[in-house]
């Protein structure tokens, strides 16, 4: 039998006792804060080892090892692991919702790219909240699927969710095997990780997919840099100087970084003088 109840997220003592939860693309709206209640209610929520649903563009951001992440196509799927419940601070707050309900301007033949391009606009701002909301509503539109699993890849391996950034490097690789942006992560994967020749690889092939990649040039010339390999790590940095040389300082070398032209130039600059 179904039941359909209203209940609050924020408040633990209405949830009840569950095998299955799916929550989602709702937890996007909250503030960070919030978040972290609602992730700790939901998981007290669960009977042990019971499973979490999430939206394709979320991934937990506390206690993540308390769950175990399971990737299957399409989306992770998390699994409670423990029979203790997590300890949090239950005081009743108001909660603060963060919605942007702006919707997109739509010109003919371009609708598809909206959301995406709002969401670079957020990476660029370091607003990297509103940047998922605004992939999330790409993958439910089906808009730049390509360039959408590839930045929530990006943002997802920046908070190290690595499980969930690896399924959007497989989505977007199976629909471009030879996409530059999805090497790089993979690359910058593999680096936290401190997969070095794997990274080192990954790098290889994100120039081979674009040779005027300046972020997969800076970062193989930093790790030949640290491998003792200076006339690599020269040649590398000399290379991303000539292709800067096409931007304005104030441009963004990349939809993967809030990085502009200027400050990467410095950067490289930096590098020289110290090497």
């Amino acid at each position: 039998m179904v039941q359909f109840r209203q209940h609050n997220l924020l408040n633990s003592h209405q949830l009840g006792k569950f095998d299955i939860i799916f929550c989602k693309n709702v937890m996007l709206y909250f503030d960070e804060s919030y978040m972290q209640r609602v992730e700790h209610h939901l998981y007290n929520a669960l009977q042990p080892h019971g499973w979490l649903f999430l939206g394709q563009a979320e991934a937990l951001r506390f206690e993540r090892e308390q769950w175990q992440t399971h990737v299957f196509p399409g989306a992770p799927i998390y699994q409670h692991q423990s029979s203790e419940p997590l300890a949090f601070d239950d005081t009743p707050k108001q909660p603060k919702y963060d919605i942007d309900d702006t919707q997109p301007t739509i010109v003919a033949n371009t609708v598809e790219v909206d959301y995406y391009l709002q969401a670079v606009e957020a990476v660029h701002e370091d607003d990297y909240t509103q940047a998922e909301r605004c992939l999330s509503h790409a993958l439910y539109h089906k808009h730049a699927l390509i360039p959408t699993h590839t930045l929530l890849a990006w943002l997802f391996a920046n908070r190290k969710a690595f499980p969930e950034a690896e399924a959007h490097i497989t989505a977007t690789l199976s629909l471009d095997p030879l996409h530059a942006d999805a090497h790089y992560v993979s690359a910058l994967i593999a680096l936290e990780q401190n997969q070095i020749q794997n990274a080192i690889r990954a790098l290889h092939m994100t120039l081979y997919c674009d040779k005027y990649h300046v972020l997969a040039a800076f970062m193989l010339g930093n790790l030949y840099a640290k491998t003792g390999e200076l006339s690599r790590a020269y040649s590398q940095w000399a290379k991303i100087q000539r292709v800067l040389d096409r931007f304005q300082p104030s441009d963004y070398v990349s939809d993967l970084s809030d990085l502009t032209a200027g400050q990467l130039d410095a950067l490289i600059t930096a590098h020289l003088n110290d090497t």
